[in-house]
């Protein structure tokens, strides 16, 4: 619980920080956005100074007179919708003309460039009013306060530079001058560039230890519960024999057994079991730090590997005859001979027939196989209860028990599949599981083999 509280702490710190880095980089954006519109609304009202704007407007100013007279001559005869759709149709020619003989987009162009800022754009013009003059009383032919179709919504990301008011003999129109900077984002995050990469270099480092945290902490969690669990078991472990030898030890002493010397034998036997069992256990956990600090040195001798497996699958058969199972053999090697440690190879051997049993239901089939081709193959293959995919991760770890294992009367230490892994790496070698939940699992240890020897086994 402690640990869950952890890390939903430090996820909310986390989304609470990138929420703030957002909010730093959008108030630099919008204060970036600013420093551009001034710094070229300042340049653009510069032209506008040297040139005169409205001088640069004289030839739109004559045409628009030509479209009003002839406006004028038409208009007064219809009225109605139809007269509606002629303004409409007057204003858009009149918004045409302007677009096409004004001239102010050059020397705003070259003036730019001259002076290092963004040149890249497009002009926009918002006509607020327009209206004809007939016998000196205008004739509104489009406004937007009149809450008529308007053309506001093209210039909502454009920078409005000026308002311009001009009258002809035959109109009076009054419009906003617009420039829409094409590249202006593109130009207000590459001055941002060294913002971003700090930002997101902070940001990663930042993820990379809030995971690398989260990760070591649940590493640590399992660790620890693992080792509890194995100290439990071992603490039952333990007590079982200690337990046993105990009552045997008292039985021996009471006056009933004396003069029974079949009981004295049999409890003698029992006394004797318990205390190879108990000196297993510990020797087991004494393997750890060897193991761990990679003090055990392996102890090769070259052997035919065919009668060798052969010879530890029967004796684990003759052991276990309290067991109910079949186990079948497979094993074609063609006489190969390679160099192994006897001793360990049978204990990880026998690891893997004692989990095959003791992961299956009564009466269990166990197949062992074993081939060569490049390396030595050796596999063990069950029916029994198998591993999801959760499990196969870890069960290579030491101390790590799959849950199921807990039904079973002996529950272990945990450390009978870390051992296989252990020895087969000694070995240069590996070893891999493939399971399925309720269909069985099959682990296999793969060890080198010189080339001649893979020859020899062809042969």
């Amino acid at each position: 619980m402690k640990t869950r509280l952890v890390i939903g702490a430090s996820l909310v710190a986390l989304f609470v920080l990138i929420a703030i880095q957002y909010y730093s980089l959008l108030q630099v954006y919008t204060l970036k956005k600013s420093e551009f519109d001034l710094r070229h609304k300042n340049l653009i009202k510069e032209v506008f100074n040297d040139l005169g704007a409205i001088e640069q407007l004289d030839s739109v100013i004559y045409l628009w007179d030509q479209l009003a007279i002839n406006h004028l001559r038409e208009a007064p005869f219809v009225f109605g919708a139809e007269r509606d759709s002629i303004n409409n149709i007057t204003f858009k020619v009149f918004l045409n003309a302007l677009y096409a003989h004004e001239k102010l987009s050059g020397p705003i162009k070259d003036y730019l460039q001259n002076h290092g800022a963004e040149s890249e754009f497009r002009v926009g013009f918002d006509i607020r009013e327009l209206a004809l003059i007939q016998f000196n009383a205008l004739d509104t032919i489009y406004s937007q306060d009149q809450n008529q179709p308007n053309t506001r919504e093209t210039f909502e990301n454009s920078l409005r530079i000026d308002r311009f008011t001009i009258e002809g003999n035959n109109f009076r129109a009054t419009f906003d001058f617009h420039i829409d900077f094409t590249y202006k984002r593109k130009v207000i995050f590459r001055e941002m560039a060294g913002l971003f990469i700090l930002a997101l270099t902070v940001l990663l480092i930042v993820v990379f230890i809030f995971v690398y945290t989260t990760l070591n902490m649940l590493r640590q969690k399992r660790l620890s519960d693992m080792k509890s669990d194995a100290l439990n078991n071992l603490t039952h472990e333990l007590k079982t024999p200690l337990s046993t030898i105990a009552v045997a030890c008292r039985s021996l002493g009471s006056e009933q057994f004396l003069g029974n010397k079949a009981k004295v034998i049999e409890l003698s036997k029992l006394i004797n079991k318990q205390n190879k069992h108990l000196t297993n256990l510990i020797d087991h956990i004494l393997d750890i730090n060897f193991w761990d600090t990679g003090s055990v040195k392996l102890v090769k001798h070259e052997i035919e590997i065919a009668p060798f497996l052969k010879e530890k699958i029967n004796n684990f058969v003759t052991a276990h005859t309290d067991k109910h199972f079949d186990l079948y053999q497979n094993i074609q090697l063609n006489g190969l001979v390679t160099a192994i440690d006897e001793l360990q190879i049978t204990v990880a051997l026998h690891n893997l027939l004692s989990n095959a049993v003791k992961y299956s239901d009564d009466n269990a089939e166990i197949e062992v196989q074993a081939s060569a081709t490049d390396h030595l193959t050796i596999a063990v293959i069950d029916k029994g209860i198998g591993l999801n995919r959760e499990q196969q991760k870890h069960i290579f770890t030491k101390f790590y028990r799959a849950p199921t294992g807990n039904v079973h009367a002996s529950k272990g230490l945990g450390l009978g599949l870390y051992y296989v892994k252990k020895i087969v790496e000694a070995h240069h070698g590996f070893v891999e599981v493939t399971s399925k939940t309720g269909e069985g699992s099959t682990f296999k240890i793969h060890l080198p083999i010189k080339q001649d020897e893979t020859a020899k086994a062809h042969q």
